[in-house]
């Protein structure tokens, strides 16, 4: 009797194969051998993080093929794959979109086994298993190509992902360089992944001599040193154009002569990065404009009201002359970097034309004349003069204290937020003496439980920082954070001028609560952003990162909500 399948619905992703088991069989072909990664498997499952657009990020890449485990934090390779940007991403998912297509589309036409088993006669003769390969029929292959776009639907996959990154890389101002970078691309997935569908013989390699061993072990050692001399030279170099900058004085966002750019640096971070302008004998930064540019403008009046030290910014948008005299002054100092490019907004090609990237807004931002509060600074300041400056923590309590009212969680950690903080948010200035908060915005709670479990955490915290409280958890974690990021312990007189600072911060909030200037200063900053980020004739749909401006009335909500708690427990 025989049994025969047709083969019917989608194939299963593909995935890494297991080596054979000890003992008699061999392992049952599949669609490449063994490797570390199987792309195959890992496009299908990121296919859906494609932008509208056509691109994937560099940061899709890297998790979803898993280059993050591959190429840990800090490493060459994996800062090299990452500045490439979406470029390259974009390049590499391609590639490997088509091969799993390919690979795909041939199952289809795949012969399908035909098993005929006959029963041996029970007398010795055991039973013989024969299989056959037949041929599909043009249904049962039909069959297999609509499993095979039922699955891929299901993995949210365009039905013209295909063209659609093919116009976005064709658009690209580095169109012209493809062909180097697709080189880049192939460089790679053939070091860390199968070739799908490659059904060459696996060459066997000879063992190696001692004598060969050790030539490679000395390569390696001459090539390691390069590396660490070429990264030694990157730092100090790094090191140089920031004792240049550190030298200049801040300019006067209000009244900047962009006309005596000098030339600038381009600094990367989270929220898009920031461009330091050398202007001469002054200095000013430009930040890029985003999806939260209209929460930090909100949390910017919060910061104004309350009086706590931050780095301001000016938002100038495209159609006024001063966006036009950023982009010419600019433009004369590119090096080629497409990074440059993308963030000023224009690329000039080499006959003289310029393209435009897409760029609507700029942020003037007034330059922080020190350092983050983080490494060898960072623990020299804390470290001064035995204990740091009152001024400094004191300072360093309030800003927190805005940081509760705006759920600004990405700088100091507290009880209120589970996460670790980032003390690059923080800037110390006035030669150790004073603290400037930066890239400060508010995250929205939405009203239900979310909120009310943290409007519980904040009534706890304002018990625990009160002057009976026990705010030992607030310095603990604290005290973490600073030894984490300064390798510096603090005093407990230090401790102590924190918590006052903060309690000083929140009883603060409380008084402007009070008296209506919290709540008239949301309302400035909401028509202000909307005064700012609209723009009448602008087809804003080219932006890679429109400002967000539909949560700005529940931003207004939440922190009035929060402000309101705060004078509850804050007696008048």
């Amino acid at each position: 009797m025989g049994k025969a399948g047709k083969g019917k619905g989608p194939p299963p992703a593909p995935s890494a194969h297991k080596a054979p088991s000890k003992g008699k069989g061999k392992a049952a072909s599949g669609l490449g051998a063994p490797s570390k990664a199987d792309e195959g498997t890992a496009w299908w499952h990121n296919a859906r993080l494609q932008h509208e657009d056509g691109h994937w990020e560099a940061e899709a890449l890297m998790n979803g093929l898993g280059l993050d485990i591959a190429y840990p934090p800090s490493s060459p390779q994996r800062e090299a794959l990452i500045a490439e940007g979406p470029f390259l991403a974009t390049i590499m998912m391609l590639e490997i979109g088509r091969r799993s297509m390919q690979m795909f589309t041939a199952y289809a036409a795949k012969p399908k086994q035909v098993v005929d088993i006959k029963l041996g006669d029970g007398r010795g003769k055991a039973d013989e298993v024969v299989v056959t390969h037949v041929e599909l029929t043009e249904e049962e292959k039909q069959e297999r190509l609509a499993g095979l776009s039922e699955f891929a639907e299901r993995c949210g996959l365009r039905a013209d992902w295909e063209e659609r990154a093919q116009r976005w890389l064709e658009k690209h101002p580095r169109a012209a360089s493809r062909a180097c970078v697709e080189e880049l691309a192939s460089a790679e997935l053939r070091l860390r992944f199968t070739h799908i569908g490659d059904k060459s013989p696996k060459r066997t390699e000879k063992r190696a001599t001692s004598e060969e061993r050790r030539k490679r072990e000395e390569l390696k050692r001459e090539k390691e040193a390069a590396m660490l001399a070429k990264e030694e030279a990157a730092v100090a170099k790094r090191n140089e154009v920031m004792n240049h900058f550190r030298s200049l004085i801040p300019a006067d966002i209000n009244n900047v002569a962009w006309s005596n750019a000098k030339g600038f640096h381009l600094m990367e971070g989270g929220s898009g990065g920031v461009m330091l302008v050398d202007l001469g004998t002054s200095c000013v930064v430009l930040k890029s404009q985003g999806k939260t540019a209209a929460s930090e403008m909100m949390a910017q009046k919060v910061a104004d009201v309350l009086d706590v030290p931050i780095a301001h910014v000016r938002v100038v948008s495209r159609g006024q002359e001063e966006f036009q005299d950023i982009q010419t002054s600019l433009i004369k100092h590119f090096d080629g970097d497409w990074r440059q490019a993308e963030f000023i907004g224009i690329w000039e090609n080499a006959d003289g034309t310029r393209e435009d990237v897409g760029v609507s807004f700029f942020g003037v931002l007034e330059f922080a004349q020190g350092h983050v509060l983080m490494g060898r600074e960072g623990h020299d300041a804390l470290q001064a003069s035995i204990a740091p400056e009152p001024k400094l923590m004191y300072q360093l309590g309030r800003l927190c204290a805005m940081d509760v009212l705006i759920n600004n969680l990405d700088r100091v950690p507290l009880p209120v937020w589970q996460n670790e903080g980032n003390l690059g948010n923080v800037m110390v200035t006035g030669h150790g003496g004073a603290i400037l908060g930066i890239d400060q915005q508010i995250n929205l709670v939405m009203s239900g439980s979310g909120l009310d479990m943290y409007l519980e955490k904040v009534a706890k915290l304002l018990v625990n920082c009160s002057p009976k409280g026990d705010p030992s958890m607030i310095t603990a974690k604290l005290r973490r954070a600073l030894e984490e990021n300064c390798g510096a312990s603090i005093s407990d007189d230090a401790a102590a001028d924190f918590i006052y600072g903060l309690r000083q911060g929140l009883e603060g909030i409380a008084h402007q609560w009070r008296r209506g200037s919290l709540k008239k200063a949301l309302e400035e900053g909401l028509e202000t952003c909307l005064a700012t980020f609209i723009l009448d004739g602008l087809d804003m749909k080219h932006l890679v990162a429109q400002p967000q401006l539909n949560t700005l009335d529940a931003m207004c909500d939440f922190v009035c909500t929060v402000a309101e708690s705060i004078s509850q427990h804050i007696p008048d």
